[in-house]
């Protein structure tokens, strides 16, 4: 059986919207808990338990942000005593809190090589291409577009017409027709997250705090 990139947890609902806090204040009464990504940004929640995912150094100046870079607010930003930082790049050499891998490819025999393209549309485009050779594919080209590519399709489909094997993101491949994902040349990484023992019970807490 191939994993799909579409599906997840029966328990879990996806929406997808232009305005976090108005959808969550619609569905408030309807569910335990509503994970709002990147809600940090967002003033308006109150009430709210704020978990910060660290992938680096905090930046420490106003440069560090400009033009729209990965970092999206400055260290004294989130230094409330009430952020819960879970450490995803582990600090001198530790274990993380939360561990990011690659579990699986769609279209693809455990074991045999693989030679592919990396197309990706990602914030952080280098960390997925690591991920990549860390399980073992051989990157012969990378393709590197903006994050959220409106063009995204048309590039896999020039790329696969010729004859290329192409390696995606489950994110990006959220974004394309069923009719690329069943190609057999094309490949959608599964990801695996292993979260340590600690970083459990840290969330746990935190989540049992705001809950009184």
């Amino acid at each position: 059986m191939q994993a799909d990139p579409h599906k997840h947890s029966p328990c879990i609902k996806i929406l997808s919207t232009r305005n976090r806090y108005a959808t969550a204040k619609e569905i408030q009464d309807k569910f335990d808990i509503i994970l709002c990504d990147d809600g940090f940004e967002d003033s308006r929640f109150t009430g709210a338990c704020y978990i910060c995912l660290d992938w680096q150094e905090p930046p420490h100046s106003i440069a560090s942000l400009l033009p729209a870079g990965k970092c999206r607010s400055l260290e004294q930003d989130h230094r409330d005593t009430q952020v819960v930082h879970l450490d995803c790049y582990g600090k001198n050499g530790s274990i993380p809190d939360i561990h990011f891998s690659i579990e699986s490819l769609t279209n693809y025999t455990p074991g045999e090589p693989l030679a592919a393209t990396a197309i990706c549309g990602l914030g952080s485009p280098e960390r997925f291409i690591q991920d990549l050779r860390d399980f073992g594919i051989n990157i012969e080209k990378k393709i590197i577009r903006p994050d959220h590519d409106k063009q995204f399709t048309q590039v896999i489909e020039a790329e696969l017409s010729q004859g290329k094997h192409i390696v995606v993101s489950q994110k990006d491949a959220c974004r394309l027709p069923q009719s690329l994902l069943t190609n057999p040349k094309l490949h959608v990484t599964v990801q695996k997250i292993t979260i340590s023992k600690n970083a459990q019970e840290t969330i746990g807490r935190a989540i049992d705090t705001q809950a009184l």
